[in-house]
């Protein structure tokens, strides 16, 4: 009698397990774990994680209330326009769409790579991403896995 809780435990648990790594698709950000697909827009651009696969991604969540996140955009952005094996995706979390396209002019940004989110679906994005305590950055590879969390100027260049 004592064995049949063990067993269902234990059964529940490897499904737990199984089923939740073995789906390939990423529900959560974490390295070595699928990328989240998703798709932005800003008018003019839309980006899909998805479409840039074969090559590597830098995704970058920022907001200008959070310096750190402000300064590794304007890095990211630098040294992805200048390597043609890396993609940029970075989303904005400003309050006010217009201080975000300001602060896009004044950094000198490339506004093909650059999105606002403080939306509905912008919101959602931070979940999947776990960005509830602070922006980060992630770099996906190009078959879609996360390999770094905050990549450094120095990482990326070697790309």
């Amino acid at each position: 009698m004592k064995k049949s809780p063990i067993i269902v435990v234990s059964l529940l648990l490897l499904l737990v397990f199984f089923g939740s790594s073995s789906s390939g698709v990423g529900t959560e950000a974490r390295i070595g774990l699928q990328a989240p697909n998703f798709a932005v827009s800003n008018g003019e651009v839309t980006a899909q994680l998805q479409n840039c696969r074969g090559r590597y991604v830098v995704v970058t969540f920022w907001s200008s209330v959070d310096p750190e996140s402000r300064m590794a955009n304007i890095v990211h952005d630098r040294v992805a326009a200048g390597n043609a094996r890396l993609a940029h995706i970075a989303v904005n979390y400003d309050s006010s769409e217009g201080v975000y396209r300001e602060l896009v002019k004044l950094d000198s940004l490339d506004g093909d790579t650059q999105f606002y989110g403080n939306t509905i679906q912008g919101r959602a994005l931070l979940a999947a991403w776990h960005q509830e305590t602070g922006y980060s950055s992630f770099l996906v590879d190009p078959q879609g896995r996360i390999v770094a969390k905050n990549p450094t100027e120095a990482m990326l260049k070697r790309i």
